[in-house]
Order: structure tokens, then C-alpha cells, then sequence
């Protein structure tokens, strides 16, 4: 089984990730700049592997859902097709959004954008609007079709610990 760090950049799914893998003793798989095709099948191949087996993994961004909100708003075509798109959702998951609200300027530095190349923050800063409307739309239409859906703010007082017993009674 995975759980899923989902949402747009600035978010605070690396931070999360890190501390939820600590508090909950379980493998944290960060994300990924995939330059190849090669690249994003491999990590899409691994990612399968992970959600079906019996060892939970939690995972910052997992491309079958990432690819539907980030390809429109960057105009490039989606890479997974959607019957398998539909096949990965079935997949023992839980997804966190990790909702913006509140995240007043979006910070992408080298300091803590290291991983990803500038070209890309700066289409994502560009277009960090668009991205979150594009999350806010799958996931209205689309949340009851996952294992478990969580929506996470990490401003609101009390809500790491209401998400740690929410996994916790999960897994």
C-alpha cells in the first residue's frame, strides 16, 4: 500500500513526508524529477510495485494523479493512458492533498527546489494558480474513488495530529 503526498508546489508535501515517515515508521520515497520516458514508466512501474505490496510507503506525488493536473496546465499530453489511469486509482492508496490554503507566496529556490530543474519552477510559479485549480477540480470530481482521501492544511491548528490518527488507524 502507498500514501499519497499530492499537491501543487509549496504545499509542504517533502515536509510532511519526512515527518510522518519518522512519526509513523515507514519508508518515505521523495520526489522526482523524471527527464526520460524511460525514467517516468520505471517510476510509474515502481509505484505499482509499492502500492500492491504489503509493506505501506508513503510517496511525495505519484504521476497517475500528478500527470492529470500538471499536463493540461503545462499543455503537454498526458503519459499514462486513462483505462490504465483508472487501473492505478484501484490500487491500495491513500491520497493526502496537501491543500495551499493560506500559502500566501510560493517559494521556489534553489535552496529548497534543489531537485528540480529552473525552467520548470519557473512554469510552476508562472502557472501556480492554475495548478491548484486543477488539483481542487480532481479531487472535488474524483476522491471518493481512492482507497482513503485525506485533505491536509497544515495551518489549521491540530490537523497533523488528526491526520497521524487518521493513517495510523489505517494501516
Amino acid at each position: 500500500m502507498i500514501i499519497i503526498l499530492e499537491g501543487p508546489d509549496g504545499s509542504g508535501k517533502t515536509t510532511l513526508g519526512h515527518s510522518l515517515s519518522k512519526e509513523l515508521g515507514i519508508d518515505y520515497d521523495g520526489s522526482k524529477v523524471l527527464q526520460t520516458n524511460q525514467q517516468y514508466i520505471n517510476h510509474v512501474d515502481h509505484q505499482e510495485d509499492l502500492a500492491n505490496s504489503n509493506k505501506v510507503t508513503l510517496v511525495d506525488r505519484c504521476p497517475w494523479i500528478s500527470e492529470l493536473v500538471y499536463s493540461p496546465v503545462r499543455r503537454h499530453a498526458i503519459r499514462i493512458n486513462l483505462a490504465k489511469i483508472q487501473y492505478y486509482w484501484a490500487l491500495p492508496q491513500i491520497v493526502i492533498y496537501c491543500s495551499p490554503t493560506g500559502i500566501t507566496k510560493l517559494d521556489v529556490s534553489r535552496e529548497y527546489k534543489e531537485h528540480k530543474n529552473q525552467d520548470l519552477m519557473d512554469s510552476v510559479l508562472k502557472n501556480h494558480e492554475k495548478i491548484i485549480n486543477q488539483y481542487e477540480k480532481l479531487f472535488d470530481t474524483n476522491k471518493s474513488t481512492f482507497s482513503g482521501f485525506y485533505q491536509y492544511n497544515w495551518k489549521m491548528p491540530g490537523e497533523y495530529d488528526k491526520l497521524v490518527k487518521y493513517l495510523k488507524d489505517r494501516i
